[in-house]
């Protein structure tokens, strides 16, 4: 999948966002494990600080979870290296 030069920008805008959120909670709240991704149209950003959190498996499965099944189906393509049809 290809993406513009324009939604690769905006990612790296948001990617960088997420980042400076991430920093944030840590800074200010102490978290010690920190997921966040943001999505604006086709473009995403998503960044990960773990210190010393054992619940890693957990979080992500509870965001999993909550998907839906059209986005679990989506989600389990990228993560086997399907190509769309």
């Amino acid at each position: 999948m290809e993406f513009s030069k324009e939604i690769k920008q905006e990612s790296k805008r948001i990617q960088e966002r997420a980042t400076e959120v991430a920093g944030l909670l840590r800074e200010l709240e102490g978290y010690e494990g920190i997921l966040i991704a943001l999505g604006k149209g086709d473009a995403m950003g998503a960044t990960f600080i773990s210190e010393k959190n054992s619940n890693t498996p957990l979080i992500l499965y509870k965001i999993f979870e909550r998907m839906t099944d059209v986005d679990k189906l989506a989600f389990m393509a990228m993560v086997l290296g399907l190509e769309e049809e």
